[in-house]
C-alpha cells in the first residue's frame, strides 16, 4: 500500500519541522499534517518528472505508479539485479482493486528450488501443539499443517472460486498483478470462507495467531493468490519491508502481521507450487542472496543454511507465514484452469487501517504511526448474525454493509 510509505515520509519530516519551529509544544496531529502536505508536494513533483521520463522512454505511465520509497528491486523479469532503472519500475504491476506491487526486498534467483517438501512431510494436527507450531515459525518463518482444514469445506470454497477465476481469465491475459498469467484477486467473506470449522474458528490457528500477534489480532484481507499457464518465477521476495535488511540479523524484531494459506486444490511440482527460504526472515537480503546464489547451503550470520524449498500441498493443508520471509511463485506448467491459494491476512489490530466498522481510521484522515495494512473486508448483516463469538472478535474492524 502507499499509504504506509507516504506515512513513514511524513514521520521522517515531522522532527524537521518540530526542530524548524523551535517548539516543542506543536500537537502531533499539527505537525502529522504538515508532514503529510510536505510529502504531497515532493511526490507532486516526482510525478512530473516520471510523466515527462514516460513520454520520452515510451514506458506506459500507469508503470510509473510506483509508492514512495518503492525498492528498485522489484517483480517480473524486468526487476532483477542489475536492471537499469527505467527497466526496474516498469516492471511494477497493479494489484487488483488496489495499489500497485511493489516487493519491498527481492532478487530475481533463476535457479531451481533446492528441496522438495512433499505435503506428507509437513505435521499433523494431532501431533502439532500451538506452542510448538509458534516455535517452528518463528525459527523457519512459516509452519506447515497436513490435513487441517476439512475437504468438504474446502470444496465448498473451491466451488465460490472457480466461477469468479473464470471470469477474470481475460484480465489476467491483459494485466495480470503478480507476474506474467499470475493474479492475487482480493475476496469479501462470506459463506464456507466463515465456517467455524475454516481458518477463523480453528483452535490451533487461533493458538498461533494469538500467541504471536496478541489477543486483539485482527484479519484485514482475504484473497485467492493463482498462477496459470504461462506463469514465471517471481523474484525471490519478502512482503514487508525488513529491518534487518536496514540494521543488521540483529534488528529483528517479532511478526506483526501473518498469512495463513491454504490449499484449494492438489499443488503438485508442476503446477505452480510456493517455493520459500526456511530462516530467511532474519536474514539481511544481501547475505540471504550471497547463501542461495552460492548454490544453496550456505551458512549465513545466523547459523542457517539458505535453501530455496518448493512446498507440494493438498486441499485442506494450511500454511502460516511470517511475511518478511523470503519466497516466490513457481511456473504453473499444467493446471489449465489455474492453481488458485486461499490467503487470509491478519494482524495486530493496531496495525490496520481504512474503512473500519465504527468509522475508525478512515482512508481520508492520516493513518495512526502503527498502521500499515489496509483492511479490505466487509460484511453484510446476515453473515455477521451466523458468526460466533470468536469470529467476530477476529472481524471486529470490518464494517457491515446494510
Amino acid at each position: 500500500s502507499a499509504r504506509p510509505c507516504t506515512h513513514s515520509v511524513a514521520m521522517t519530516l515531522m522532527p524537521m519541522l518540530q526542530r524548524g519551529s523551535g517548539r516543542e509544544a506543536i500537537p502531533r496531529r499539527a505537525l502529522a499534517s504538515a508532514a503529510l502536505a510536505a510529502t504531497a508536494l515532493l511526490a507532486g513533483a516526482a510525478g512530473v518528472v516520471v510523466g515527462v521520463f514516460a513520454l520520452v522512454s515510451g514506458c506506459p505511465s500507469e508503470a510509473f505508479s510506483v509508492p514512495l520509497g518503492a525498492s528498485r528491486r522489484c517483480g517480473g523479469r524486468e526487476g532483477r539485479r542489475g536492471s537499469s532503472w527505467r527497466r526496474a519500475v516498469c516492471g511494477a504491476e497493479a494489484v487488483d482493486a488496489g495499489p500497485l506491487v511493489r516487493f519491498s526486498s527481492s532478487f530475481q534467483f533463476e535457479g531451481s528450488a533446492h528441496e522438495v517438501w512433499r505435503a506428507e512431510s509437513a505435521a499433523c494436527p494431532e501431533d502439532l501443539s500451538a506452542d510448538e507450531a509458534v516455535q517452528q515459525l518463528l525459527r523457519d518463518g512459516f509452519v506447515r499443517v497436513r490435513g487441517l482444514l476439512p475437504r468438504r469445506l474446502v470444496d465448498a470454497c473451491s466451488e465460490v472460486v472457480w466461477p469468479l477465476l473464470e471470469s477474470r481469465k481475460e484480465a489476467v491475459h491483459r494485466s495480470p498483478n503478480r507476474g506474467k498469467m499470475r493474479q492475487y484477486m482480493i475476496l469479501q467473506p462470506r459463506g464456507p470462507f466463515l465456517s467455524p470449522e475454516g481458518v477463523l474458528g480453528h483452535p490451533l490457528i487461533h493458538g498461533i495467531l494469538k500467541r504471536i500477534l496478541g489477543d486483539s489480532y485482527a484479519a484485514y484481507q482475504l484473497a485467492v493468490d493463482t498462477p496459470f499457464p504461462g506463469s514465471e518465477y517471481q523474484p525471490l521476495h519478502s512482503d514487508l519491508p525488513r529491518s534487518v535488511d536496514e540494521r543488521g540479523a540483529s534488528a529483528h524484531e517479532p511478526p506483526t502481521a501473518l498469512s495463513v494459506n491454504f490449499a484449494l486444490t492438489p499443488i503438485g511440482e508442476r503446477d505452480g507450487p510456493l517455493e520459500i527460504v526456511p530462516g530467511s526472515h532474519r536474514t539481511p537480503l544481501v547475505e540471504a542472496e550471497r547463501c542461495i546464489v552460492s548454490g544453496g547451503g550456505a551458512a549465513s550470520a545466523n547459523g542457517r543454511d539458505l535453501r530455496v524449498v518448493r512446498l507440494l500441498m493438498e486441499p485442506g493443508d494450511v500454511l502460516v507465514r511470517d511475511l518478511r520471509t523470503l519466497h516466490r511463485g513457481s511456473p504453473n506448467e499444467v493446471s489449465v484452469r489455474g492453481r488458485p491459494m486461499a490467503v487470509w491476512g491478519f494482524a495486530r489490530e493496531e496495525a490496520v487501517y481504512g474503512r473500519l466498522r465504527g468509522g475508525r481510521r478512515q482512508p481520508a484522515e492520516p493513518p495512526p504511526p502503527t498502521a500499515v495494512f489496509m483492511s479490505r473486508l466487509s460484511l453484510d448483516e446476515a453473515e455477521l448474525a451466523s458468526l460466533h463469538e470468536a469470529q467476530r472478535r477476529v472481524l471486529k474492524l470490518v464494517p457491515v454493509e446494510r
